[in-house]
């Protein structure tokens, strides 16, 4: 009876481990995804001007741009000649939670847009 026991509790035991680690994976995904969001939502004017969301569509190619990213006739008219500096680092972390949305879990969308595709 004492074997059995011991087997049940090793069994127990590992199995309590690896689920362990797989919640703290999936928790340190979710706490760099949410950083880097809360991050994004710093930066720029608030309210966000009415050119940004898309301009990132063109950008990236998605939206009313959808396969035209970079194309010069479908660039925003009212986006400015030389785009800020905070645009461009907010566009960089937008697709940065984006890809962390695809390795972790789920879709987190901030100001409208989604950052899973």
């Amino acid at each position: 009876m004492r074997k059995q026991a011991a087997v049940v509790f090793l069994f127990a035991l590992v199995f309590a481990g690896v689920g362990s680690s797989a919640f703290a994976k999936q928790a340190s995904t979710r706490s760099a995804q949410s950083t880097t969001i809360r991050r994004e939502k710093r930066l720029g004017p608030k309210p966000l001007p009415h050119w940004y969301w898309r301009w990132v569509d063109w950008r990236l190619g998605e939206g009313y741009a959808k396969g035209h990213g970079h194309q010069t006739p479908f660039r925003p008219s009212r986006a400015p000649r030389q785009i800020p500096r905070w645009a461009w680092h907010r566009l960089h972390l937008f697709r940065l939670a984006r890809v962390l949305a695809r390795r972790g879990h789920g879709p987190t969308s901030s100001g409208g847009k989604t950052y899973q595709k």
